[in-house]
């Protein structure tokens, strides 16, 4: 567990996958107005899912409050941030991504990205449809619970 003020995060997973995407999941847990780190970007695709609390989710300028079972997509190199605009602690999990890395953890931002999606976001109708009937509404970027 490693904490940052009365921010915590614990790692889950670190590995790659088997065609050769790097993949790493940890789980965060933020107080009331809390925030992980200030907007920002980098090459690796990042996918988060609430479990817990409120978290107001900012992807390319676009918000969204969103709340246990939402999931958030951010493609490469998006501005992004996240915070706890809730009255209890946030828990959620980041499941980020990329096809290739520096020997650097994926956690410092040193990753470099080969142009390659790992995760990807669906981009056609017939795959937000197809989305839509599992209970997820693609908006912007973000993606929320219906």
């Amino acid at each position: 567990m490693k904490t940052n003020g009365a921010n915590r995060a614990r790692a889950v997973l670190e590995g790659e996958t088997h065609s050769g995407c790097f993949i790493e999941l940890h789980e965060t847990d933020l107080p009331p107005g809390g925030a992980p780190h200030p907007p920002h970007h980098h090459v690796y695709e990042e996918m988060l899912v609430i479990r817990e609390g409120t978290l107001e989710v900012t992807i390319e300028g676009h918000s969204a409050q969103l709340g246990p079972g939402s999931v958030a997509y951010v493609a490469s190199n998006e501005e992004h941030g996240w915070r706890n605009v809730g009255t209890t602690r946030a828990r959620y999990m980041v499941l980020a991504s990329a096809a290739t890395l520096d020997p650097y953890e994926i956690g410092s931002h040193a990753a470099r990205f080969s142009g390659a999606q790992c995760l990807g976001l669906p981009r056609s109708h017939r795959q937000a449809s197809a989305l839509r009937q599992l209970g997820v509404m693609l908006a912007g970027a973000v993606l929320a619970p219906l």
